[in-house]
């Protein structure tokens, strides 16, 4: 066993046969296991063979359009993890802003920087904005 000399380190070396052909490539991932643990070494290491794979298969390919997650990944991040909807009882933002504005316009509604907007403020503006738009069709 290796002791680590960064936290993460990929070795990668071109493969040769017998009589000397290209026969892939082998590689290895050394790891500070204070930092990492097995199965996530080999998860680390199974998404840089797939990135690879694919640039492999279409040197072309946009990075844009490579896959680093495998489709239960990308499922468990984007659907799951991210499914944090819930339902709004009430009123809806509109409402709630409405009643600022009638009740409170003067107060701050926003703030960047040194700029301040009171909710009368943000309000006639965001009107203006919504006349201009719909002016554009």
């Amino acid at each position: 066993e290796s002791a680590a000399r960064f936290d993460l380190s990929v070795t990668l070396v071109e493969e040769r046969d017998a009589e000397g052909a290209p026969a892939g490539i082998g590689g290895g991932i050394l790891y500070a296991t204070d930092l990492f643990d097995e199965a996530t070494a080999e998860a680390l290491a199974d998404r840089l063979a797939r990135v690879l794979e694919q640039v492999a298969a279409d040197p072309d390919v946009r990075l844009s359009q490579i896959d680093v997650l495998e489709e239960a990944e990308r499922s468990r991040v984007v659907e799951q993890w991210n499914g944090t909807a819930q339902p709004v009882a009430g009123e809806s933002f509109l409402d709630l802003f409405g009643a600022r504005v009638e009740g409170t316009p003067g107060i701050a509604a926003v703030e960047c920087g040194a700029d301040v907007l009171s909710y009368g403020e943000l309000d006639e503006r965001s009107n203006r904005l919504a006349r201009y738009l719909t002016g554009l069709g």
